[in-house]
C-alpha cells in the first residue's frame, strides 16, 4: 500500500530487498499493483517483518517475556543455534507455522526499549489498521 506521500514501505524497511523477493515470488504482487492496494497481506507482511532484515538483533529481546530478568549473552547465542538447526532440519520441507496475531505482536513490538521498533511498529499499526493504531 502506497501513502499519500506516495511511499510503498515504510522508513527502515529496506526497499532492494522486499523488492528482489517478491520479485522471485509467485503472483507478481507489486508488478500488478495488488501491493498497493489497503488491503494488501503482502503490503502488511512485507512491511512489519522488512524492517528486521538488517537488524537481527533487534530480534532478540533484551528482557524475558513478562518479566524484568535480562536474557543473557549464552541464551541468545543457544536460541541463535536452535534457530539455524530447525531452519537446516525444516529445509525444503513444507513449514506449519503457529499463529501470533499481529495486533499482539505490534503490542509487544512497542513495548520494547529500542525506539526504532517502537517507531516502527506505531507506523506499522497507523498504516494498516488506521483508527486502531498503538498509542504515542
Amino acid at each position: 500500500m502506497t501513502t499519500s506521500s506516495g511511499e510503498r514501505l515504510l522508513p527502515g524497511v529496506p526497499g532492494p530487498e522486499i523488492a528482489r523477493t517478491y520479485g522471485a515470488a509467485p503472483g507478481d504482487e507489486i508488478g500488478t499493483g495488488k501491493f498497493d492496494r489497503p488491503e494488501s497481506s503482502a503490503a502488511l507482511v512485507a512491511n512489519a517483518f522488512g524492517f528486521f532484515l538488517k537488524r537481527v538483533s533487534d530480534a532478540e529481546p533484551d528482557v524475558w517475556a513478562g518479566t524484568s530478568r535480562l536474557v543473557d549473552e549464552e541464551a541468545k547465542v543457544r536460541h541463535r543455534k536452535e534457530v539455524a538447526a530447525f531452519a537446516r532440519r525444516v529445509s525444503g520441507d513444507e513449514v506449519r507455522f503457529v499463529s501470533c496475531s499481529y495486533s499482539r505482536l505490534l503490542e509487544t513490538w512497542s513495548g520494547v526499549g529500542d525506539e526504532a521498533t517502537r517507531s516502527h511498529a506505531k507506523a506499522v499499526s497507523e498504516r494498516f489498521s488506521p483508527g486502531r493504531g498503538l498509542g504515542g
